[in-house]
């Protein structure tokens, strides 16, 4: 979920972007995520980071995040009542990082879901949409490069706990294992010799989707993955053998 400023009314309907998620969230008078958007407008560097060594999003596989700036953005306030797992990551300058207040980032997990808060659009934006538009770009232009860090570690967080609808599925994914994961110049998969592998096809997919490489395996039960052009990220993959989806997995490349 990425916010804005109390103000932000871009189409003049008097409903800005605190209000908007706000009213969304107050379904049956709860807060599911236990993330309520303040309505305010902060402009602020702040380098307030939780202390939380093990967190993905602040030390992931993009590597780790010491610093935020928001340019007319906004916080949050936490309820761990509502969601018991939701927790702060970085905090407004001077504020404690382990309260429910004045929360720039947060995070939290939602049934078998997961859900990340963010408070500006700032840090989300490029500079690359259209011209004929207001362009911003915070997210290497700010904050010395940490927001590609936090919201890419983000992404993968958000997408690294998928949800499979059968056994069958799951059992798919063990068929497999990718040494090491992450890597940052070549992996290697190995097959469960229990599988049969004939006219073998490895299949990489680019988290939007998109076959990014296709690599023939014949029979083997053995294949070294090449970083070469593919980029920082988390990728999926299937094996497929004579037509039938035999293995699915999922590996991040980090430098």
């Amino acid at each position: 979920m990425v916010a804005d400023h109390a103000g932000a009314d871009r189409n003049n309907d008097g409903n800005d972007p605190p209000v908007i998620f706000n009213d969304l969230m107050d379904t049956l008078s709860i807060h599911p995520f236990g993330i309520h958007f303040d309505h305010i407008d902060l402009s602020q560097t702040s380098s307030n980071v939780a202390s939380l060594p093990t967190d993905t999003l602040l030390h992931g596989p993009m590597g780790n995040v010491t610093q935020v700036m928001w340019s007319n953005g906004t916080t949050m306030t936490l309820s761990t009542t509502n969601n018991s797992t939701v927790k702060g990551i970085v905090y407004k300058t001077g504020s404690s990082t382990t309260g429910s207040t004045n929360v720039m980032v947060a995070r939290a997990k939602y049934g078998a879901g997961r859900v990340v808060g963010i408070g500006d659009s700032s840090p989300c934006d490029d500079g690359s949409g259209d011209t004929n538009d207001g362009l911003y770009d915070g997210w290497i232009a700010d904050a010395s490069g940490n927001h590609e860090r936090l919201i890419i570690n983000a992404t993968i967080w958000l997408a690294s706990s998928p949800v499979y609808t059968s056994t069958k599925e799951t059992k798919k994914e063990n068929n497999t294992q990718l040494v090491p994961n992450p890597f940052s110049t070549s992996a290697n998969l190995i097959i469960s010799p229990d599988v049969s592998i004939h006219n073998g096809v490895m299949i990489i997919y680019d988290m939007n989707g998109s076959i990014v490489r296709t690599s023939l395996l014949g029979d083997s039960h053995f294949i070294t993955i090449e970083k070469e052009a593919l980029k920082n990220g988390m990728y999926f993959y299937q094996i497929v053998s004579d037509s039938s989806l035999m293995g699915i997995g999922k590996f991040i490349i980090a430098e």
